[in-house]
């Protein structure tokens, strides 16, 4: 039995800032496929306002029974998003660069957080107006520093092939593939 590990998909760069003693090994031998390079995680994720293609990359969530995605594109535009996945009150957001994400749960301590974006790779909450560390979860400043946020687990897909597994997932800022209404949450779904 496998059991789910958190990743993430970033630039090379941005993974030295974070942990400086990495290191990599490249099998000289093996021929590399460099698909996702820098340069086409920005073509991707740099494409504007439109409706989700099958190249598109998302961020796919699943809590309590439902799936959600996030176009990266969107949420490039976005920095945040306050969303339930589930009835789970949860906030997916973009680093600067534009490539590396992360969502977190926003409920700490039993109270819910609305976050928004700060300058740089930090976010602040409206409830406390603690400064976070977006990549981390982690708050830097304020009531709450020293806290840190529960990661949640997401999945980093090409559309198509997330959609292919699970056909009722619904759409951030879209049309649920079934439903035909707008899902974009910003309160829970009814009870």
């Amino acid at each position: 039995d496998l059991a789910r590990r958190p990743s993430t998909l970033t630039t090379w760069g941005a993974w030295r800032r974070l942990h400086p003693e990495t290191t990599v090994f490249i099998d000289p031998v093996r021929e590399s496929r460099r698909r996702f390079t820098e340069e086409t995680l920005s073509r991707i994720t740099l494409g504007g306002r439109g409706p989700v293609v099958n190249e598109d990359l998302v961020l796919g969530v699943e809590a309590r029974g439902a799936a959600r995605v996030y176009v990266l594109r969107e949420l490039v535009l976005e920095r945040v998003v306050n969303d339930f996945v589930g009835g789970e009150p949860g906030a997916g957001l973009v680093a600067e660069d534009q490539i590396t994400a992360a969502v977190w749960r926003r409920t700490l301590e039993g109270r819910t957080l609305t976050f928004a974006a700060a300058t740089g790779d930090r976010m602040t909450d409206r409830e406390t107006g603690s400064t976070w560390d977006r990549l981390t979860g982690r708050a830097t400043s304020g009531p709450l520093a020293g806290r840190a946020l529960e990661r949640t687990f997401f999945t980093y897909a090409l559309w198509y092939a997330w959609r292919s597994q699970r056909p009722g997932t619904s759409l951030w800022g879209g049309e649920p593939p079934q439903a035909g209404s707008s899902d974009r949450a910003t309160s829970p779904p009814p009870q």
